[in-house]
């Protein structure tokens, strides 16, 4: 088994880094649009139950999106590197694969697993 080096595995997040960040973006401009178009204002109950008012809102909104990334990059990696082709889109690029120590592709359950304890 040949392992591939910090650069090339660093390029390969990079790439993965662009696609997610570009999925992100068409995300969070579809919300934009929807919050334009319904003139969104918070009711009267979101503003209650916050002391803060519109601020604290905002900080919801953007606490909401940061966990919503993280789990859509979390299921990116986790499907990815499980599924037959055993590398996300970038480690294909580069001709890396990811497999257990027997060379057999992961699991869902392991490589979800191995995603949590790497980020931490």
């Amino acid at each position: 088994m040949l392992y591939a080096g910090f650069w090339k595995r660093t390029l390969a997040y990079i790439i993965d880094s662009l696609i997610l960040g570009f999925v992100f973006m068409i995300i969070g401009l579809v919300w934009i649009i929807i919050q334009a178009i319904g003139d969104w204002v918070p009711s009267p109950a979101e503003t209650s139950m916050l002391t803060d008012g519109p601020t604290a809102i905002f900080t919801m909104q953007l606490l909401g999106q940061t966990l919503m990334n993280l789990g859509a990059s979390w299921l990116y990696f986790a499907i990815m590197e499980s599924s037959k082709c055993r590398a996300t889109v970038g480690k294909l690029a580069l001709g890396i694969v990811v497999v257990d120590e027997f060379n057999q592709k992961l699991s869902y359950g392991g490589q979800a697993g191995s995603w949590y304890r790497c980020s931490r």
